[in-house]
């Protein structure tokens, strides 16, 4: 399980998931958390899990098949973009963690293939993230380095475009004009905290930073990028390296649910 995905997350996906649900799909399902997570509580679920990575398809298809409800799990390869490999109506539930914001046609997929797979009355269940409003913190707000990641990220998002890792705060809309009913928000933060010298802090926002920049293709030498590495350096040094401190990374993460 990932590290951020904690017992208060699964409960938050629970509450919005009615247990008498029989057909789930997850949608952009990686190692299928949501299946270890979920089923447990959902005796009567059979859960569908698309993935388009095959390794990771197949790492998730090594580990499901040791658990108690592996004959409630299938698996499926599901290129990015394309008609999603399930019949029309099969599922009560459409379940997406994470994944929306890398689809490259977000109003196909919601106004299209969405109505297709589910049940008249079936439940959309999504969550994403606002990532530029992530926040760094360490013994106090970092000012300055938010400032430079938020203006990093800004980048991002331009050049990722028309996929959008902003993407939690518009789903509302896009379900609302799509026609699905009942839709609902809850705003949910992906967080961790830890104590910890500000050396490891640095070099794991480093990290960070470096991954949102492979995803969207910014190069080193980019004025974005150096920005944030130099606020992370002078932070480093003014606050010295080995100092201990309490830190912590939160981003906001919408639930979006809705009826069909």
């Amino acid at each position: 399980r990932k590290s951020w995905w904690d017992d208060r997350f699964t409960k938050l996906l629970l509450d919005a998931i009615p247990v008498e649900s029989t057909q789930l799909i997850d949608y952009g399902c990686g190692h299928a958390n949501a299946a270890y997570s979920l089923l447990p509580s959902l005796p009567n679920t059979h859960y569908v899990g698309l993935e388009s990575d095959n390794e990771r398809l197949r790492e998730a298809e090594r580990q499901v098949a040791t658990t108690r409800y592996a004959t409630r799990v299938s698996l499926r390869h599901s290129p990015d973009d394309a008609e999603l490999p399930v019949p029309d109506g099969l599922a009560d539930i459409f379940l997406s963690i994470l994944r929306l914001q890398h689809c490259t046609d977000i109003k196909a997929l919601v106004s299209t293939e969405l109505p297709r797979v589910l049940r008249l009355g079936g439940r959309f269940v999504a969550v994403e993230a606002d990532n530029l409003g992530q926040r760094f913190y360490f013994d106090g707000v970092l000012e300055e380095l938010n400032q430079k990641f938020h203006d990093f990220c800004l980048r991002a998002r331009v050049l990722r475009q028309p996929a959008d890792i902003a993407l939690g705060p518009r789903l509302p809309q896009l379900l609302s004009r799509a026609g699905f009913r009942d839709v609902r928000v809850v705003v949910h933060s992906v967080s961790s905290a830890r104590y910890e010298h500000a050396k490891v802090f640095c070099d794991r926002v480093q990290r960070i930073t470096e991954q949102t920049a492979e995803l969207a293709g910014i190069y080193e030498q980019a004025e974005e990028y150096q920005a944030v590495l130099q606020a992370i350096r002078r932070f480093q040094f003014a606050g010295l390296p080995k100092r201990l401190g309490h830190s912590a990374h939160s981003v906001p993460a919408f639930l979006v649910t809705a009826v069909r």
